[in-house]
Parts: structure tokens; sequence; C-alpha cells
């Protein structure tokens, strides 16, 4: 009887220690704003209550059950503390947290009683086995208390177990602790280092965002993907998505392309850093930390260019084509002046010679280089002088600044955003990600032309070949699409959305943390824009005044105001001939 008492009295102490220990434990790693999940053995409640008191900190007790699959005790917990008997419980235990999808990247405390049933050598891996990293494994053996944990290493898919640091220190000594026993050094990111185990990326090639060579990847998201291989010392593996094509999306309820492979778990990450974020793909996985940003814009056909009759108006401003009419008026106001018998009476007054009311017939002629029958003397002939002189500057200078216009090929831009597409009768789509942009406007969202094809330069031609069709895409698309086809493309100036871009991950992947990590490293070190300038600035820029060489279509306007004179000419001619005609005839008349 002594014995079996003896016993209970010894199990009870290593309850206590057990209990006192996870206590310490996680009053120096967890977070106290945050509630923590106590799951326990109905057997251990003791146990638990002495956990509680040395913790102080708010908790949540759950009992083990075989009904507790049933019920949603999770609640998004980050911190967990397991009271169990031995591994099959721990097991049970985690089934149930499996079925309620529990965030393996939570911090984990392992209580296991049964000494002879607690072996850290098959605990270690099947912890692993459940993606669980940030765990304390404590146990009873050799008459004290001790802590296991483990890391990734060479061996990749094979832990093994090792002791808790500074175990002493952090279950004895409570003041000490404090400097000890930190969150840092008990549950570090441990999946900074891979130890160059794989790290399994789906992407596809996408100019200029992706290229991939015997598996090794560039562009503006390989260079990154590359480096955060590199960074967290990983062995990038380069899959391509196993079912669909392109960045991802829903057939059926099911993902295919890029994101089925995370859905399916045949990948850690996809990077498809190119793709718009949606509430779709918002929803069903998490994100990397954003590290770029995407312009989204409307993209159509090449505009129609500003004929080159209009061109003959542009040399002058409003203003200056305005004083050129007052000087004009001027000029045939003094016309009419000058013939008029006021003028006569001030050319007697003033002794000026008389001057043909064929005034500014003969200016007009002299300007032209045309010969005249007489040529006017004194007063009139200074002033047609300076008239001349003063058109011959304004003619100088029309000449000069034409040359420039009629160069200058002007865009007529008389679409600026969707709505004057629509106005016009342009058809319009996209990826389906875009479309969701417009869910408010039911008129584009219910005739949105959905495609979901990788192959984006055939849908930037179909823009080309179908006269009234707009098409919704990233600003690089429409550049590679320029340099490669060498064929003008025009983007709408009233941009979609300036989505982000960002990494996928499964739901609460181990993941997420390291990458992110990363990627924030290289957006502060201004890495991420460094390598996108580099692969886009060779990429051609939108030229809307473009400067050409002079062909015959540029004087199109000139030749016909040059034809337009002789046949004016012709007709002044013809109207001549038959006038004289007629006046001869009258001639006769009269002096039959």
């Amino acid at each position: 009887m002594s014995g079996v008492l003896d016993k209970a009295i010894i199990e009870s102490l290593n309850t206590d220690k057990l209990a006192e220990s996870a206590g310490y434990i996680a009053y120096h790693t967890f977070k106290w704003q945050f509630a923590t999940l106590v799951l326990f053995n109905a057997t251990y409640l003791y146990g638990v209550g002495v956990f509680a008191k040395v913790y102080g900190k708010k908790v949540k007790l759950n009992a083990i059950s075989k009904s507790m699959k049933g019920n949603h005790f999770i609640d998004d917990t980050i911190q967990y503390v397991l009271f169990l008997n031995d591994i099959p419980d721990i097991v049970l235990t985690l089934e149930a947290l499996k079925l309620q999808q529990f965030d393996p990247n939570a911090k984990f405390i392992i209580i296991c009683f049964n000494e002879n049933e607690c072996d850290e050598n098959e605990t270690i891996p099947m912890l692993w086995s459940y993606k669980i990293l940030n765990v304390i494994f404590i146990k009873y053996e050799n008459n004290s208390v001790s802590g296991y944990v483990y890391f990734p290493n060479e061996d990749c898919d094979h832990p093994t177990p090792e002791r808790v640091k500074n175990w002493e220190d952090c279950i004895h000594s409570y003041k000490d602790s404090k400097q000890v026993c930190t969150t840092r050094s008990i549950f570090p990111l441990k999946l900074m280092n891979f130890h160059r185990c794989p790290l399994i990326v789906s992407t596809f090639e996408l100019n200029p965002f992706m290229f991939i060579k015997d598996g090794i990847p560039s562009g503006t998201d390989g260079d990154v993907m590359r480096i955060t291989g590199d960074a967290v010392n990983a062995s990038l593996v380069v899959i391509s998505p196993s079912d669909g094509k392109g960045w991802g999306y829903l057939v059926n309820n099911t993902w295919i392309g890029s994101l089925g492979d995370l859905d399916k778990n045949l990948a850690n990450l996809s990077f498809t850093a190119s793709a718009t974020m949606n509430e779709e793909r918002y929803h069903d996985f998490d994100i990397s930390t954003i590290f770029n940003t995407i312009t989204m814009v409307w993209l159509i056909h090449p505009l129609r260019l500003e004929s080159s009759s209009v061109k003959l108006l542009k040399p002058f401003t409003a203003g200056a084509w305005f004083f050129i009419s007052v000087t004009f008026g001027i000029f045939v106001l003094s016309h009419y002046f000058i013939d008029h018998s006021v003028w006569r009476i001030f050319s007697k007054v003033k002794g000026i010679d008389k001057f043909s009311h064929y005034f500014i017939a003969y200016t007009v002629q002299i300007t032209l280089g045309v010969s005249v029958t007489k040529y006017p003397v004194n007063f009139c002939k200074h002033l047609i002088l300076y008239w001349i002189w003063y058109w011959f500057l304004v003619r100088t200078l029309y000449q000069v600044n034409l040359i420039y216009f009629l160069q200058t090929d002007v865009k007529v831009d008389t679409i600026h955003n969707i709505q004057d597409a629509i106005a016009e009768g342009y058809t319009f789509g996209g990826g389906k990600p875009l479309k969701e942009f417009y869910s408010n406007d039911p008129f584009i969202y219910n005739n949105w032309k959905s495609d979901n094809s990788t192959d984006l330069y055939a849908n930037l031609g179909r823009i080309m070949t179908d006269g009234k069709f707009t098409y919704g895409a990233n600003t690089v698309f429409a550049k590679v699409f320029q340099r490669n086809t060498h064929l003008e493309i025009h983007a709408l100036p009233k941009k979609i959305v300036e989505s982000y871009s960002v990494v996928y991950f499964a739901r609460k992947s181990l993941v997420t943390r390291p990458v992110n990590l990363v990627f924030a490293r290289l957006f502060e070190a201004g890495i991420v824009k460094k390598i996108f300038e580099n692969y886009t600035s060779i990429l051609p820029e939108p030229q809307e005044n473009a400067n050409i060489p002079l062909t015959l279509n540029h004087f199109t306007g000139c030749f016909g105001i040059l034809i337009l004179g002789w046949v004016l000419s012709c007709i002044a001619f013809i109207f001549e001939i038959l006038n004289s005609i007629r006046l001869r005839k009258k001639q006769k008349i009269f002096a039959s």
C-alpha cells in the first residue's frame, strides 16, 4: 500500500514540476495580450491548475475528449499548451486541431507525462509531419524535467531533437530568466535557413517578369525569387502549373494554374507577382509583403493622327493669329481710307502724291513678287515697303515653325477612359480578377469578355485586328508588345488600378514569415525597384508627339491649298475670257 502511495506522490510531484516548468516557459515567451489555449487530458487537471497559477495570464481551457473533433475551439489561437499522457494522445489531439485548421506557425508547449511513452526521437518527427516548428516538448526523464526543440537540417525531412539551451536557467531562476528565456531564443524564426532543402516555387514564363532556363529563373520576378532562395539558403525548385495555365483561377470551385499547385500542396509558394490581386485570391491564400506595384490600364489601337491640313494652322497660337488678323484688317481699312474722299483732301493739304485706288492689289502683287505696271512713289512707296517687310517676317516665322509641326505626328485623343470607349461602341475585356474592380458597374461587369489566357501578347494583337476592342492589362505588357512587334498601341490616360505585386502562399504556410522578411529587406534597400528598372528600361516609352522624317503625306495640306489656288486661278481666267468676249460683243453692237 505504501508503494502505491509513494508512486502517486512521485507522480504528483513530477506533474507539479512539469506544469511549473511549462508555466515559466510560457510566461517568458508567450504574448500576454493573446489568450493561451490549454488542452488537457482530464487526468492532469491538477497540473493545469499549477500551470495557470505560475503563468498568471489569460487562458482558455478545453478538456480532450473523443467528441471535441466536432467542436470549434481554436478561434485563431496562436499559443497552445497541451497536457497529454503519451504519443498516441498527442496524435489524437493534433488530428483534432488539424480538422479545425490550426495555424502551424503558432507556439506550442507540449507536456508529455508518461515517462516511458514520450520518446522525443519519435515525437519530433511526428511534429514535423504536422508542420509544427515552434514547439517545446517537455518530459520527465532521469529524475528531472527536460525540454526539447528541433531545427531544420541537411536531412530535410528527418529532424533530430535538441535540448533547449539554458533550460535550467529558464525553469528555475525566475528573475534571471528574463534575459535568457526570450521569445527570440526559445522560438526563433527557424526557416531562415533551409540548409539547402528544396523550396518549391510554382510559376511560368512571362516576359519580362519571368524567364526560366535550365530551371534557373530570371526577370523582374525571377531575380527576386533567386535572391530570396539564396537568402534563406534554400535549393530553389521551379515547377510549372500542373493543371491549367497562368496565374490561377477558379473552375467549379477548384483552383487551377499556379495557385492550384498551392491548393494541392505541390508547391510552397506561387511566384506570380504580375497577377492582379483580387478578393478570391486574397481569401483563399496568404500573401507576401508588398514589394512592387502594377499599373493596370486600358489598351486600344493606335490613335488617329492629326490631318496634315490642320497642321497648317499650328505654327501660330490663337493669340498670334488674332494679332495677324488685326494687322491685316488695318491694311484693308487703310486701302478704303486711301480710296476715300477724305484721303484726297488730306493728300492735297500735305502735298502727298496721288495713288491708285488699287493700293491693296499692288501691295499683294509686290509681296508675292509679281510684276506690276506701276510702282508707287514717296509716301505710298514707303508704306508698301514697310508692309512687305512686315509680311516677309511673318511668312518666314510661319515657314520655320511649319516644318516642325509638319514633322510632328500629333495623335487625336478622343478617348480618355473606358466610358468614352463604350460611348464610341468599343467592346472590352481582360482577366477575370480585373473584372472584379468593376463589380459596382453593372454594364461593364455584365458585358465583360473574360480571358484567363497567359498568351497576353496574342490578346494585344487582337486589339490591332478588332477595330473597336479595348483590353485591360499591365502597362509593361504593352511596352513588350511594342518592342517585339514594332506596332503602336495606346494606353488610355486614366488608370484602372495600381495593384500590388505579391507572392501567394498556402493558408498558414511556414515559409510565409521568412520570405516576407527577405522581401521587406529587398524593398527597403531599393533592390526590387532596381531590378525592375533594369529589365524595363530597354522597353520603348510611348511617344505621343514623335519627330519623324518628312514624307509626301506631310505636305498634303500644302499641296491642297496650292491646287485650290490653281483651280481658282483657272476659274478666274475663264471668267476673264468670257467677260472679255461679252464686252467685245457689246462694243460691236454699239459700234454698229
